[in-house]
């Protein structure tokens, strides 16, 4: 992802959850990217973002709002 797109990403992400509910830090993403699986554990694969919705709301506009900015 370029940087013009990440950025986009990002204020769209803030401006639904607030900054406080989204990061794009290297030490919050590397403490995401581990799941369940132990390969995750060997070959953790950081988030581009992490985002933390408090409702089923924020969570459809965020849906919708990736939708429109052609993020899977």
């Amino acid at each position: 992802m370029g940087d013009k797109k990440h950025k986009l990403i990002f204020v769209a992400l803030v401006s639904i959850l607030g900054s406080e509910n989204v990061s794009d830090y290297p030490s919050v993403l590397i403490a995401y990217a581990r799941d369940w699986r132990p390969e995750s554990t060997s070959n953790p694969k950081p988030p581009a973002f992490v985002a933390l919705p408090d409702s089923v709301k924020e969570l459809q506009a965020i849906v919708k709002r990736a939708n429109r900015l052609g993020v899977p």
